[in-house]
């Protein structure tokens, strides 16, 4: 009689389970970022003793950064943009969001900006980290029924720049919309086919 009972109760059970996962995906606290669509940005360089530049405004088209990718440029003008590369050893941008919380969560460590800069009334480039290494920040903002985020933070530089040492404080504000990672469709089939199965062997036991 026990051997009845468990043949069953278990293919409704089992069904339930992979009919359930996909939405506990979706629903997961943390879900990775597949891109950031950036529509406002804001880049203050503030150079120890010798004045602030400042670079910001709408972006359009949106700028598209993807999530495991360099991309030089990701943003920028005429005289700076924002970039990540691998030329300095730093992974390429990832990061995840928690609807629950409301956080966005990213590491950009490979993330750069270069800008034009005036040293002794003549034109210099300075190319500078954008991301605190040490302390990197933990959060921003994100609304899980819009998708929108935000980002803000500040690193500290010292770099040299054609024989000058340049110091000083970079801060970033990114704005826009976040495409989180997609629930594979191989979830879905795989569910469904099982699904499949269970029917079949319910057939057969009937049978």
């Amino acid at each position: 009689m026990k051997n009845k009972c468990t043949v069953k109760w278990w293919p409704n059970l089992l069904a339930l389970l992979f009919i359930l996962a996909p939405f506990q995906a979706l629903h997961a606290a943390s879900v990775p970022i597949d891109t950031l669509s950036v529509d406002a940005v804001s880049l203050t360089i503030a150079i120890t003793n010798d004045g602030t530049y400042n670079y910001s405004g709408p972006v359009a088209p949106p700028a598209v950064v993807t999530m495991g990718t360099y991309q030089d440029p990701i943003v920028g003008g005429t005289n700076w943009k924002i970039y990540t590369t691998s030329a300095f050893g730093k992974p390429a941008p990832s990061g995840s969001v928690d609807g629950a919380a409301g956080t966005i969560d990213v590491d950009f460590s490979s993330m750069r900006a270069q800008a034009t800069i005036t040293i002794f009334s003549t034109p210099h480039v300075l190319d500078a980290p954008l991301w605190p290494l040490i302390l990197p920040p933990s959060g921003g903002t994100y609304n899980s029924g819009t998708n929108a985020f935000t980002l803000n933070w500040s690193n500290n530089f010292v770099e040299i720049v054609d024989g000058y040492t340049v110091s000083g404080t970079a801060t970033v504000s990114l704005a826009g919309n976040v495409t989180p990672v997609p629930l594979p469709a191989a979830v879905w089939l795989f569910g469904s086919g099982l699904l499949g199965l269970v029917g079949i062997a319910r057939r057969k036991k009937k049978a």
